[in-house]
């Protein structure tokens, strides 16, 4: 969501702007199932310890995934929708560091870190 949130400033074209929205609306609701399911009562502290140790291989992965390859900056290209490496990493940055871990940490109800 972060990566689409940030590079919607940049669209210039209304029809990348609709479509950038749409996905945007879409990938709420896929993350609001992700956070009530980490919620749910059912999931017990054996779910949430087994949870809890992967988190770090993940972030690292997660990272790898979305930062692997460089793409410079273009801002003609950013207009359409085209996502550059500073876009990708500062929103890499701010989804993992201000919302995702500080969000399993209070739903896991274990202190985590990033690799």
């Amino acid at each position: 969501m972060h990566v689409l949130d940030g590079s919607h400033a940049a669209l210039t074209l209304p029809s990348v702007r609709r479509l950038n929205h749409e996905h945007l609306r879409e990938e709420v609701h896929h993350a609001q199932l992700g956070w009530a399911l980490l919620g749910w009562a059912g999931l017990s502290a054996r779910d949430r310890a087994m949870i809890s140790a992967y988190v770090p291989e993940l972030t690292r992965l997660v990272r790898m995934v979305w930062q692997s390859t460089r793409r410079p900056p273009d801002s003609e290209l950013h207009g359409l929708g085209y996502l550059s490496s500073p876009i990708i990493d500062r929103a890499c940055d701010e989804a993992l560091e201000g919302v995702v871990l500080p969000g399993l940490e209070r739903l896991l109800q274990q202190k985590l870190t990033s690799p």
